[in-house]
């Protein structure tokens, strides 16, 4: 059975409903011998590595660059140690995701690179957002049309 027949008979069975055959499907995964391995082929498991790698790079980036820098308290100096030290574990955007401690001058050129790209697009945005606002009153589906956003976002 190949993958394709699994799916078109979870679809049949839940009469068309996408998240019951989803269901469906993963009942299956735990009862029917050689149908996890039908779903998820090799190349699947590696992308889902690789998501979860990733994901734990951008979670681990986040904590560390809102870590929080001064206290009060009598444990502020143990917050700042901490805050400092988990800045050289800083993960670079970068293929691989090398730590910051562990940068080359080559390294830290291409998160400059990757972040300078970003910034770009996300002001291309900002701005063509700043574009459209003035237009609304209602929404924008009600206020504009397709050909309107084209013609604003230049």
């Amino acid at each position: 059975m190949t993958l394709s027949d699994l799916v078109t008979e979870a679809l049949s069975k839940s009469k068309g409903d996408n998240y019951a055959a989803a269901k469906l499907l993963e009942k299956w995964c735990k009862t029917r011998k050689g149908v996890l391995e039908a779903l998820i082929p090799d190349r699947l498991i590696r992308r889902a590595c690789w998501d979860l790698v990733r994901y734990q790079g951008r979670k681990e980036r986040r904590e560390i660059w809102m870590a929080p820098r001064y206290s009060k308290s009598s444990r502020g100096k143990r917050v700042m140690a901490e805050a400092k030290t988990r800045l050289m574990d800083f993960r670079l955007p970068i293929p691989g995701g090398k730590m910051l401690r562990y940068a080359t001058p080559e390294d830290l050129d291409l998160a400059i690179k990757h972040y300078r790209t970003q910034i770009k697009a996300e002001t291309e945005r900002v701005e063509w957002l700043e574009r459209i606002r003035p237009r609304v009153t209602r929404t924008v589906g009600e206020d504009l049309t397709e050909e309107d956003l084209q013609k604003l976002r230049g």
